[in-house]
């Protein structure tokens, strides 16, 4: 059973990458904001804002926003099939998608990107958390 959800994982993986490859994005009309992440455009009001006290979220700002967050949908929706994330290490999985998205924007000299490269360092960030949750 273990192998056969293994070859379904790889398979939904392989299928998003081949649907970016061919420029077919996941896109939201609403922003992901969860587990200490906030996706927002550049001209968002809450880039300053905090929405409460305790409001330590870590903000991607692009203007692939909504791409972005349908992606993250996406891969949380295939973390949480395929029990990859739990109440214990949810902040983790999404917070080194935040860090892996903002390290690719710092890297580039216009400080935005391409939207097809920004989706594969998500996926290659998630192949990772998932690589290291399978050796634990």
């Amino acid at each position: 059973m273990t192998q056969i959800k293994n070859i379904s994982l790889e398979f939904e993986i392989t299928f998003l990458k081949d649907e970016i490859i061919n420029g077919k994005f996941p896109i939201s009309k609403t922003m992901f904001k969860g587990a200490d992440i906030s996706i927002l455009p550049p001209r968002s009001k809450w880039i300053k804002h905090k929405v409460h006290f305790f409001d330590n979220d870590m903000r991607v700002i692009t203007p692939y926003a909504k791409e972005l967050s349908g992606l993250i949908f996406k891969m949380k929706d295939i973390a949480y099939r395929y029990e990859l994330i739990d109440f214990s290490n949810k902040e983790l999985f999404f917070l080194e998608i935040g860090i892996a998205a903002n390290s690719y924007f710092k890297s580039n000299d216009d400080g935005i990107g391409k939207v097809d490269e920004l989706m594969f360092i998500v996926i290659h960030t998630v192949e990772d958390f998932i690589n290291n949750v399978r050796r634990n």
